[in-house]
């Protein structure tokens, strides 16, 4: 029986003839590919599988696949081998493997719209004759196909048309980024009061009043001015923070869901490093977009295609990274002309390919 707690629309993969190093290839791609999601059956252990993707290139292809269909003789399959035939027992992903014919591949077998490679007939007997047009039995009616369709596609997220930006060198955001900047130990008035003490060598932030007047400051067009530290200034009765962490929030209640100026669909991001998410302000996803991120630069457009989160969250995650230094953005890329933003094809003569392609084939060689 199934388990109750997994999801319906999570599809259960049974990987055969595969050693380690080749299911963590299929395991980084079904957590990456987030329209549907995959999982393997050795993660999920007790799971009955929705479709198996057999591996062909091994010593013992043959016996291989003999046993796999007495384990299971109906479950829907898929071969991979680098030298395809015509008489594969089942749809063939050719290697090396690409992303963009993994999954319409396996929705396709899941659908039951995908067959095997035939076979040629085999040669009849010299003394038999094949039956005329006229003594043929009448073909029977079809039967009703019995194939478990796939669960409904969830909805994928796509950058809007129109978007709404924010400029993060003014206000109360802009105030703390010169600060970071510069370095000098300062004192930020919103208001016309004073707010913030700032201590930038130190890392450190003493808040003078309220934090609900520092949010307000970033939904509103508050004044926001800042002078350099003197003797003179006391914190007194002050609540101090991770200099860090307030940028980070501040960010945040600036950005609201906004794109920061500067940064378009066709600008490539990456993180330097990982942000400490467990001391910073929470963002919806933000672990997966940090992973996602971190690897290599990527456009916020296949960001929204692959991870499969509303741009919102994106963009939010993206001001605060930035606020905290630990944005990578090539100099003069916002200049720049856009880059590949869709799932490419077939590979070019140069071996270009998509994101996750280049990751299967540098990990596993496929």
């Amino acid at each position: 029986m199934d388990d109750p707690t997994i999801p319906r629309n999570v599809i259960t993969v049974l990987a055969a003839g595969m050693d380690a190093r080749k299911l963590a290839v299929f395991r980084m791609a079904f957590r990456m590919h987030s329209i549907q999601r995959y999982q393997l059956v050795e993660d999920v252990p007790g799971t009955v599988p929705d479709i198996a993707i057999v591996d062909m290139d091994t010593v013992d292809a043959a016996s291989l696949w003999q046993r796999f269909r007495a384990d299971h003789p109906t479950l829907p399959a898929v071969v991979t081998t680098v030298s395809p035939t015509n008489d594969a027992p089942a749809p063939v992903l050719a290697k090396p493997i690409r992303v963009e014919t993994l999954f319409p591949l396996l929705r396709q077998v899941l659908a039951g719209q995908a067959a095997a490679p035939r076979p040629s007939a085999p040669p009849q007997p010299p003394d038999e004759k094949p039956p005329s047009p006229q003594t043929e039995a009448p073909a029977s009616p079809p039967e009703p196909s019995t194939k478990k369709e796939p669960p409904p596609l969830r909805p994928a997220h796509q950058l809007p048309e129109t978007i709404e930006r924010f400029n993060p060198q003014q206000g109360l955001l802009g105030a703390l980024l010169d600060i970071r900047r510069n370095r000098v130990p300062s004192v930020i008035s919103i208001g016309g009061q004073a707010t913030l003490i700032i201590l930038p060598n130190q890392e450190r932030a003493l808040l003078l009043r309220d934090m609900a007047v520092v949010r307000q400051s970033c939904d509103a067009q508050t004044p926001v001015s800042s002078r350099p530290l003197t003797a003179a200034d006391r914190p007194g009765q002050s609540e101090p923070h991770s200099f860090a962490s307030l940028l980070w929030q501040v960010a945040l209640w600036t950005s609201r869901g906004r794109l920061m100026d500067g940064i378009h669909a066709h600008t490539p991001i990456r993180l330097r490093h990982w942000p400490n998410l467990t001391r910073l302000a929470p963002v919806p996803e933000a672990m997966r977009i940090a992973a996602f991120w971190v690897r290599s630069p990527v456009t916020l457009r296949l960001t929204v295609r692959m991870l499969n989160i509303p741009p919102v969250h994106i963009f939010d995650f993206l001001a605060a990274s930035h606020s905290i230094g630990i944005l990578d953005i090539p100099e003069g890329a916002a200049a720049a002309p856009p880059l590949a933003e869709e799932l490419p094809g077939p590979p070019t003569d140069k071996g270009r390919g998509n994101l996750l392609s280049r990751l299967l084939r540098k990990v596993v060689g496929l």
